[in-house]
């Protein structure tokens, strides 16, 4: 591809870098010092009358903070044209980081966030109570708020991607989002695989993956229901018909390891319910993200840290460690100890020499061909691993100069024994 034909910002070229992600409908592609350039596969008068109008009514400085300059959301900042003039991207801020479904998989959250505990998925839900507070507070409905859509980074501050299907108004008109994730979306939405969506469908989209966060993993509509339905048992299922253990314990049968619902704050709880019970049929009930945020904030200031296992966090409300509870009882620690990897096992010293009657030169040892002297130790994941072992005691200072004593006379005998030979020659 020519420079003439190539990709243009502000009617000149640019040169794209590696590719950095893909989806169904674009790719990203690195575009030079601390911006991407998201390109896509064909162009769309539509989504160029959406872009122009994401300009005009936002900067992407309005979405970032002050005080710490991070991106709650990755807003265009300039359109991308073929050689014709036509629209085929734009240019955006990177963000480094997993997506938030990284935290919901206990092995992918253990190579992203090693040494991170629950403290820290408390963190990354109230930030993300945060950032969907700030969209609703600049009129701008999320749509499709799903874990894939949101990157954490490794202080747990969010922010939210794709940008270009958020739905918002400009000048009278409605640019409305067209894509759904089920199984965090309100039962509305659900039930049709469609509809109009609003601040109340995006509040409870944001109880789903708060209560999903603070469980580690557990969706709250997971389970088995108990009465027969029509329906094939699936989070989507259980959201359509309201089921949920957390209004409603005898209505769903739970995994036998699934995270004890007492680790939600007691606010938490209160406000999955309000979103959950009556927000089920009645939208406007649901909490508000500002309400989410308060009660996540107070709750992270009440938060102690195990004294039996560091790497456990949870409630001062709570009497004994949630997490060693599960330990005890025989099932997976969601946030193991942390330890250094295991080190390489010294050998011992080796015994001295005895000094042969008469000198025998031994053989060469051969190595054979691709072989290693020495392996390295193999780490477990994300450099976990057992103790170091203790490095075995060396010998006595007086067996050090025994020693040194053997091997000069050894020395000595065999000079003599290599000078008697030349002479007999």
């Amino acid at each position: 591809m020519t420079a003439d034909s190539g990709p243009r910002i502000g009617g000149r070229p640019c040169e794209l870098g590696a590719l950095v992600g893909y989806g169904a409908v674009s790719q990203v592609y690195e575009l030079g010092g601390d911006r991407v350039a998201k390109i896509y596969r064909e162009p769309d008068p539509a989504r160029t009358a959406r872009l122009e109008n994401m300009l005009a009514a936002f900067r992407p400085a309005d979405f970032v903070q002050t005080a710490t300059g991070h991106a709650l959301c990755v807003w265009p900042e300039q359109l991308i044209t073929d050689a014709a003039g036509a629209v085929i991207g734009y240019a955006m801020r990177r963000v480094d980081g997993p997506p938030l479904s990284t935290l919901f998989e206990h092995g992918s959250r253990l190579r992203a966030f090693p040494d991170k505990d629950w403290r820290f998925l408390l963190a990354v839900a109230t930030n993300l109570a945060q950032t969907i507070r700030v969209l609703h507070d600049y009129d701008i409905v999320v749509g499709d708020l799903a874990p894939s859509n949101v990157h954490v980074g490794p202080t747990g501050l969010v922010s939210l991607l794709d940008s270009d299907s958020l739905q918002f108004r400009h000048d009278g008109e409605l640019f409305p989002c067209d894509t759904l994730t089920l199984d965090y979306s309100a039962p509305q939405l659900v039930r049709e695989g469609a509809g109009e969506k609003t601040f109340a469908t995006d509040r409870f989209s944001l109880a789903v993956i708060v209560c999903q966060l603070l469980l580690v993993g557990d969706h709250p509509f997971q389970g088995f229901p108990t009465e027969e339905l029509e329906a094939e048992p699936s989070p989507e299922t259980n959201i359509i018909y309201g089921i949920t253990a957390l209004t409603n314990p005898r209505a769903v049968e739970l995994p036998d390891d699934a995270i004890d619902l007492a680790v939600l704050p007691g606010p938490v709880r209160e406000l999955a319910r309000q979103a959950f019970g009556g927000g089920h049929s009645n939208p406007e009930s649901r909490p508000a993200a500002e309400e989410w945020f308060a009660a996540l904030d107070e709750a992270y200031g009440s938060v102690r840290t195990c004294w039996r296992q560091p790497s456990h966090a949870y409630l001062v409300s709570q009497e004994d460690c949630p997490w060693c509870a599960r330990a005890r009882a025989g099932y997976f620690d969601p946030f193991p100890a942390l330890a250094p990897a295991a080190a390489p096992v010294p050998l011992p010293p080796a015994p001295p020499p005895a000094v042969p009657p008469a000198p025998v030169l031994p053989p060469v040892p051969r190595v054979p061909s691709g072989s290693s002297a020495r392996t390295a130790p193999r780490g477990r994941v994300a450099g976990r691993g057992a103790a170091p072992t203790p490095r075995p005691p060396g010998p006595p200072s007086g067996a050090s100069n025994r020693t040194r004593v053997y091997v000069l006379l050894l020395t000595i005998i065999l000079a003599l024994v290599i000078v008697a030979m030349i002479a007999a020659l």
